[in-house]
Parts: C-alpha cells; sequence; structure tokens
C-alpha cells in the first residue's frame, strides 16, 4: 500500500523534478494568513470565517480580494483595498513563517539525489522572499514560480504549466506537492501527478491526488522507493 495510501502510482524511476506549493505546504503560514484575513475584514465591521478562508486558500490576493469585495459590498476600489491587504503581510511573513515539520529533511534528500525543485506559489514574489531568505531554503531550488509570472493562479493550471516550461520536464518527470485544494486542481489540470499533504485546512482532495499525512512520511516514502531503485 505504501506510505502515501492506495493511489501511490509514481514513476519513480523517471522522477526528474519536484514542484512544491509554499503557503501551508512548505511553510506554516496559514494560521497568520487567517488571522490576517479576520483583522482585515474586521476593519470594515465584518466577521470571517474558518469555513470561508478554507474557501479562499490557492488563489493570489489579487484574485481573492474582488471576491471579499463582492461578498461584503466593501467600500472602497479594488487596487486600495489590494494595498491594505499587503500591509505588513510581507513582514509577518519573515517574523512568523516556519518551515513545516520534516521539509527540509524532504529538501535534504531531493538534493542529494539531484531531483530538480520549483517552488510553485500564488503569492508575490515580494511577500515570500525576505522569508525565504530568512529560512535559508532558496538554494534548494532551481526556480521559483510566483503570481507576477502568469495572469492566472490557482486553481487555473497556467501557474504549472509555466513551472514545467522553467523546468524543462514534462508533466510525467515530475510530481506536486500541495496542501489546498484549488492547488491540487492547478496541478492536476496540467496533468502533473499530485501529492496531497493532509492538513486541517484542507476541504476535500480531488479525485487524481495521492495523499500522505506528513512530510516525514513521505520523505520515508521516496527514501524506500529509490532504495529499491
Amino acid at each position: 500500500m505504501g506510505r502515501l495510501g492506495m493511489r501511490l502510482s509514481m514513476d519513480f524511476q523517471h522522477l526528474k523534478g519536484v514542484l512544491i506549493d509554499f503557503d501551508g505546504t512548505l511553510v506554516d503560514t496559514i494560521p497568520f494568513l487567517f488571522k490576517h484575513y479576520l483583522s482585515f475584514l474586521k476593519t470594515f465591521g465584518q466577521e470571517g470565517s474558518l469555513e470561508e478562508f478554507k474557501t479562499l486558500m490557492g488563489p493570489s490576493l489579487e484574485e481573492f480580494v474582488p471576491i471579499l469585495i463582492e461578498r461584503y459590498r466593501l467600500p472602497e476600489k479594488k487596487h486600495v483595498l489590494i494595498s491594505l491587504y499587503h500591509q505588513g503581510l510581507a513582514d509577518t511573513y519573515k517574523r512568523e513563517g516556519k518551515l513545516i515539520a520534516g521539509a527540509r529533511e524532504f529538501l535534504d534528500f531531493c538534493q542529494h539525489k539531484k531531483i530538480k525543485m520549483g517552488l510553485v506559489t500564488s503569492s508575490a514574489h515580494l511577500l515570500i522572499a525576505s522569508c525565504i531568505e530568512a529560512l535559508k531554503i532558496k538554494d534548494y531550488f532551481d526556480f521559483i514560480v510566483t503570481k507576477e509570472n502568469v495572469k492566472k493562479t490557482k486553481p487555473d493550471p497556467e501557474i504549472y504549466l509555466h513551472a514545467l516550461k522553467t523546468s524543462s520536464l514534462l508533466a510525467d518527470q515530475v510530481v506536486a506537492i500541495e496542501d489546498s485544494r484549488a492547488g491540487i486542481l492547478a496541478a492536476l489540470n496540467a496533468h502533473i501527478p499530485t501529492i496531497a499533504i493532509r492538513n486541517p485546512y484542507l476541504i476535500s482532495i480531488p479525485s487524481g491526488a495521492m495523499t500522505t499525512n506528513s512530510w516525514k512520511d513521505l520523505t520515508l516514502c521516496f527514501e524506500e522507493a529509490y532504495a529499491r531503485l
């Protein structure tokens, strides 16, 4: 059955790249992003909810802030509210962003095996850059794809198609690792084998995705698979 469950169907023999999501997958940002979302709505006398926040995970701020504007009939113009939402967020990323348990060991394994790694995120480069530096993980990645590189972010597959083009690899030569429904759908719709890391914020797992409970389990799975090659 394997550590990824019944649906493990990866061709490790031809695996050449791993595409990793940032928020909630690699770095534990979701708790402070949830607080930021609540604070933003409170500014306008509105009350958010965890249930709503879960549905907004995946797209860029530029794509989900307009949803909040329409839903809560917020009074300011879109560009003003997007700017307001961004305020202080980069500093919070740098100050509070921590690698999720077991993630660095997985990065070390892939680096040792010379597996090409790409960071694929709907977040703005400006938001995450200082966090990446603070966590000392930049050198693990061969490339980074952010929302600036595409017109549409997750769940649209464009960001993963761009990552494939950047990596010069085919969809069946890589695997994507995600934590949100929107991110999983984006990777699957780019025809990339996808692993979902289970977490309390993942509302549902689209069919076709493999699952794992933690980075530790995923690393063990990779180690066992490569030991058999």
